[in-house]
């Protein structure tokens, strides 16, 4: 939720969303969305990583995917077109979460109006997906301190 606070408010997404891989790395699970109605997060709660959308090739390539109009998205992906309304968008940002090499899931993010991703926004934008993947990571690793800390305890309970 931070991630995407912050987002938007440095870059004016109108919406966005943030996703992760799976255990086993073929589906990106929606951990978090803002500015989506509740029926377009359900049919997005889980999706293949094949699928071929912004989001899903930025994590599956580790390259992030700039769509800076309508255009942009109907030359790039046509198919979505039809298959998915726009929702007012006019621009489109879709960044891989990435841990050195290792790719994490995606933060996507949607503007109202077209937008031209100068160098500075594209460094920016990329910088804040390095930190909230590093953040995710983070919280991950103390959430398996916890658990592992808690089941020793648990064993040493036992054992006395």
């Amino acid at each position: 939720e931070v991630l995407l606070e912050r987002s938007a408010a440095i870059f004016g997404a109108d919406a966005g969303c943030v996703t992760l891989l799976d255990q086993a790395g073929g589906e990106l699970l929606l951990i978090g969305a803002r500015g989506f109605s509740d029926e377009v997060r359900a049919s997005w709660a889980r999706f293949p990583l094949a699928t071929a959308t912004p989001l899903a090739d930025a994590a599956r390539r580790g390259d992030p995917i700039w769509l800076a109009s309508p255009a942009d998205r109907d030359r790039e992906y046509p198919h979505l077109t039809h298959e998915h309304p726009t929702y007012g968008a006019r621009a489109w940002a879709a960044l891989p979460l990435r841990l050195d090499q290792q790719v994490i899931g995606a933060l996507g993010l949607t503007f109202a109006t077209e937008r031209a991703f100068e160098l500075d926004d594209r460094t920016s934008l990329m910088t804040i997906a390095g930190l909230g993947a590093q953040a995710m990571e983070r919280a991950r690793l103390s959430t398996a301190e916890r658990a592992a800390l808690n089941a020793a305890d648990e064993a040493l309970a036992m054992l006395d």
